[in-house]
Formats: C-alpha cells, sequence, structure tokens
C-alpha cells in the first residue's frame, strides 16, 4: 500500500496491490473502521454513528480492508492533517 498526500488537495491518493495500483481517491470521512468512532473529528463522518459502531470489517469508500491497513491508513491521515488543513472538500 502507498498512502500519497498532496499539500493543499483535500484527498489523498491510495495505491494498493489488490487494486491492481490503480491509484483512488481517499478521505478520513470515508474511513470505516469497525468501532471506530473514537478516532477523533472526520473519521468515518460520512457513515451513520450506528454504522461505525456496528460495521463487521473496515473499509475506506467501498475498499475492503483487513485492521492493520485501516489502522495504518488512520495513522497516515492524522500525519498528514496539516496538508489538508483549511481545505475546501467538494
Amino acid at each position: 500500500m502507498i498512502f500519497w498526500q498532496r499539500p493543499g488537495e483535500p484527498y489523498a491518493t491510495l495505491l494498493h496491490s489488490d487494486l491492481d495500483w490503480d491509484p483512488v481517491r481517499i478521505t478520513p470521512a470515508r474511513l470505516l473502521i469497525p468501532g471506530g468512532s473514537s478516532l477523533g473529528p472526520g473519521f468515518g463522518s460520512d457513515f451513520p454513528e450506528e454504522l461505525r459502531r456496528i460495521a463487521p470489517v473496515p473499509l475506506i469508500g467501498g475498499i475492503i480492508l483487513n485492521m492493520p491497513e485501516a489502522l495504518w491508513l488512520a495513522s497516515c491521515f492524522s500525519a498528514t492533517e496539516w496538508a489538508r488543513r483549511g481545505v475546501e472538500v467538494g
């Protein structure tokens, strides 16, 4: 997996071998980690709280992840939050 965040862009790019290395735009709001409502503001906000609590598998958009991948992505988003700060999401 490769996580790529350009300063000033509201999204990051994910490259994953399971997706044939095709780039996919991702945001913290689209990262769903089961029981992950405590990850902080922004994480999983595209999903209702009930779904975040009962989700059976981690997802980023429609992509199924395993838990280590999901936690790694959460860490990447946290480390690059400054690069998205003040950017309009559209």
